[in-house]
């Protein structure tokens, strides 16, 4: 590639007194420190936010800028304490390094470094994929990268660095995306983050080796949770690389170089297994987005995703009145043609999990091939198969408890209540 020392550096500032963190690029001199409006100096990075005032943090208090392969930091005549893990820094730069720690009067700073030019190494890579170790990789030829990441300096730096390489970029910040852009073209490459806000990205991995046609697209993953329970887990669901935070821009264009060249080559030596049968969809630690499902109708690869607040109502618009409209139309599913009725079914959320009611339709709901009676309210598991009338559809949702739970669960209908 010959050009990573014009990239430039994405560092995360955590700071363990306060909530949040600051994300710093760095491609030039990068100074921190707290706005002075009367003196007119404004850092890159104001760490006013954080009561900088009030810690001793000076207007300009350090710098921080590349050299070569390394990042530099240096005081900046600060006359206020200034210390990288304890050690006093004076006008000598210093190196700058992942996990190194920063004081700025009494304000500490842990740095974390997310993509630098070159720093980086290869986590684990499937046993059948020999990386080339090219120090000029072949150039892409126009072949479209999809970029699954949710931080948008991270995304950005990604994006600029494959589009250098020749290669045309697609981004998404969340898995529901990424899984309409596979259903309209199919990628020469994926480049995947795990910790998404809607669906964990280890779901996207079985997604495409499990759903759709081209299930061998070539993946790498990037994740700073490299820990070994992960690392097992993204090989198993068939990812082809694990790249470790922080990433090294120079190995990521190597890898997915190699990875498309080989794609390319139908090589014997690289494959990929198809996984079998149906996963759930895990949730994000936290709470992320649990009032949300997903529904897949069975012919189509779009999925629908929605939340429920408490309840919704599933059918078809056409034909029905302003009133009666359900929230989730499936005109365009051949609902008419498959005996959905207007309002047909509805799912309620409730703090134990989903349930599903019949609304009286003329052709029924059916879970699991079992017709449901009507205004009765029945609990739905995780990648139950759901049919109204005779459109099938398989519904997801995200659930912290764990896969035993799920699965073996057994949750007696409840019934409608009765009205007061």
């Amino acid at each position: 590639m010959g050009d990573e020392a014009g990239l430039p550096w994405v560092l995360e500032l955590r700071i363990p007194s306060a909530p949040g963190v600051a994300k710093l690029k760095v491609s030039g001199r990068t100074i921190i420190g707290r706005a002075d409006r009367e003196k007119g100096l404004y850092p890159d990075l104001d760490l006013t936010p954080w009561g900088a005032m009030e810690l001793g943090v000076a207007a300009e208090h350090v710098a921080i800028y590349p050299v070569e392969d390394r990042l530099m930091i240096i005081d900046l005549g600060s006359g206020k304490p200034s210390l990288l893990n304890n050690e006093r820094l004076g006008s000598e730069p210093r190196v700058l390094s992942h996990g190194d720690d920063v004081q700025l009067g009494v304000l500490h700073l842990q740095i974390s470094v997310i993509a630098s030019p070159t720093q980086g190494s290869i986590v684990r890579h499937q046993s059948a994929v020999a990386l080339a170790e090219e120090s000029d990789p072949r150039p892409g030829t126009g072949q479209v990268i999809l970029i699954v990441e949710d931080e948008p300096e991270t995304s950005e730096i990604f994006r600029l660095i494959m589009e250098r390489a020749g290669y045309t970029v697609h981004t998404c910040r969340e898995v529901v995306s990424a899984i309409r852009v596979l259903n309209s073209e199919s990628p020469s490459a994926i480049i995947l983050d795990l910790m998404l806000p809607d669906i964990h990205g280890l779901e996207l991995c079985r997604y495409v080796r499990r759903d759709i046609a081209q299930h061998d697209i070539p993946i790498v993953v990037v994740s700073a949770a490299v820990t070994q329970a992960t690392i097992n887990q993204t090989m198993e669901v068939g990812a082809d690389v694990f790249l470790g935070k922080p990433v090294s821009m120079k190995q990521l264009v190597q890898v997915v170089s190699s990875l498309v060249k080989w794609h390319e080559g139908r090589r014997p030596t690289f494959q990929t297994k198809r996984l079998d049968g149906t996963a759930k969809l895990r949730a994000m630690p936290a709470d992320i987005r649990q009032d949300a499902i997903v529904l897949f109708i069975s012919g189509y690869q779009e999925p629908i995703a929605v939340v429920v607040p408490s309840r919704i109502t599933i059918g078809r618009r056409s034909g029905g009145s302003a009133s009666r409209r359900p929230h989730v139309d499936l005109d365009r599913y051949g609902a008419f043609d498959a005996g959905v009725s207007r309002v047909h079914a509805a799912i309620y959320r409730e703090p134990e999990g989903f349930y599903i009611e019949d609304l009286e339709s003329s052709n029924g709901t059916f879970i699991d091939n079992t017709q449901i009676a009507p205004n009765t309210r029945y609990p739905l598991k995780n990648a139950a198969e759901v049919s109204f009338g005779n459109l099938h559809a398989r519904i997801f949702f995200f659930d912290e408890t764990e896969d035993a739970l799920l699965t073996d669960a057994v949750v007696p209908p409840r019934p409608k209540p009765s009205p007061e």
